[in-house]
């Protein structure tokens, strides 16, 4: 028959339109979507775009940063409540603050950078000696070598001032460290010196291959030295005892966390009438002024052989105990449990500076917001880097580099592979 009224054409069966009708809200989705596939074919090379999701870390690799960091980058709202042990936050909270009772009568020093730091002890003169004979003199303290760490691996806003004496034959006043970081001059007194006698034998892990003598010593370092301003944090590194125990209390009162060499703590010297200088000895650390102040320092280091001077079962309820152990790497102690820290393989070349390289490598870490195990790590890069080479270690910028990834949050476990007897950075040394 004839179509219907105001109809034109065939007539289209219900089945067919529910086929072929495509609504406008089908079409839009289709247009998107063939300009995609036109895209795609044209432009064959263009990456996808994906956008991962944002992971928290790990409470276990990750800890808020010990000292604080500039307002802009870390706020104290912005810091997760739960952290790993040792939790560096803790330890630092339980300090008290620089003003202590007795001390509001006095002035208050000024602020300081937000990052500021401050190193306190002597630069030397080091001989080391080998079968009788001289086979090396360089510069030696542990100003030197933490200052050389410090320089390297801090972050760029992160400045910090050396307390260092010295005397008129200093030899050593346009080497990198001092010259960036001058000493005092004390006129009367004769730069500290050590004599390091090596034994022919190779050294055990725990057992040193040196015997060390003080053959002349500057004066010591008095509370007065010290600057009149606020430090985020101190390192108290003396090795001739030049570090006071007025001093390390006036230090704790201006930074906000201290670490601490136990060599600056617990070293005595036993003088001999032959001219070959006092030989070096470990006292008790209970049995020293110092015992006192534990409690309100952050972190004491010590070497294997210092530790049982220390007492370290003791001194972890009052701190964070770190124990270095040469190549088996170091250990971290602390009120309720201990971490192990893996090494970094090295050929030893010069014991003299590691410790001070491992402990200014550890606070580097912290700076950078890493948490206690993984600064260590990083403490023990440059522990040993510094056995590798004689007297103050160079270290090749792209060595380096390891400090600038860890700007980014990263777990700097991240950034380092197996190899055996530890672990190695990889890096084109080209």
């Amino acid at each position: 028959g004839l179509p219907r009224s105001g109809v034109s054409g065939r007539r289209r069966s219900s089945s067919h339109v529910r086929r072929h009708h495509v609504s406008p809200r089908a079409k839009h989705r289709r247009g998107i979507c063939k300009d995609a596939l036109v895209a795609s074919r044209n432009h064959p090379t263009t990456p996808r775009i994906y956008s991962p999701p944002v992971l928290a870390p790990a409470p276990c690799r990750r800890a808020p940063p010990l000292l604080p960091r500039p307002p802009l980058r870390l706020s104290d709202t912005a810091r997760p409540t739960l952290a790993p042990p040792p939790n560096a936050v803790a330890v630092a909270a339980t300090m008290p603050e620089p003003d202590d009772e007795g001390a509001g009568q006095q002035q208050q020093p000024k602020a300081g950078p937000a990052l500021e730091g401050l190193v306190v002890g002597s630069y030397c003169h080091d001989v080391l000696l080998r079968g009788g004979r001289v086979v090396g003199e360089t510069l030696g303290g542990a100003a030197a070598f933490v200052s050389n760490v410090l320089d390297a691996a801090s972050p760029p806003e992160a400045s910090f001032s050396v307390v260092s004496k010295v005397g008129p034959d200093f030899a050593y006043a346009s080497a990198p460290a001092p010259a960036r970081h001058p000493p005092l001059l004390c006129p009367a007194r004769p730069t500290t010196s050590f004599h390091a006698r090596f034994s022919d034998a190779a050294a055990s892990a725990h057992a040193p291959d040196r015997q060390l003598r003080r053959v002349h010593a500057c004066d010591p370092i008095y509370p007065e030295d010290l600057p009149d301003r606020r430090f985020a944090y101190g390192l108290a590194v003396g090795v001739a005892g030049e570090v006071l125990p007025e001093t390390l209390e006036r230090m704790i009162r201006l930074c906000r966390a201290v670490l601490v060499d136990a060599q600056a703590l617990i070293r005595a010297f036993d003088a001999e009438g032959d001219g070959s200088g006092a030989a070096v000895r470990h006292v008790a650390l209970e049995g020293t002024p110092y015992a006192g102040l534990l409690q309100r320092v952050a972190f004491l280091k010590a070497s294997s052989e210092e530790a049982p001077y220390v007492g370290v079962e003791t001194a972890r309820r009052r701190c964070c105990v770190i124990v270095t152990e040469g190549r088996d790497g170091c250990r971290l102690y602390w009120d309720g449990g201990e971490a192990r820290v893996a090494p970094f393989p090295a050929v030893q070349v010069d014991p003299t500076g590691a410790g001070d390289s491992y402990l200014a490598g550890f606070a580097a870490g912290l700076l950078w917001g890493l948490s206690a195990t993984d600064a260590a790590l990083l403490g023990n890069f440059f522990g040993a880097a510094a056995v590798s080479q004689v007297g103050v270690p160079t270290f090749h910028p792209k060595m380096l580099q390891v400090c600038a990834l860890s700007r980014h949050q990263c777990s700097i476990f991240l950034f380092f592979r197996k190899a055996p007897g530890g672990r190695s950075i990889k890096w084109d040394a080209k």
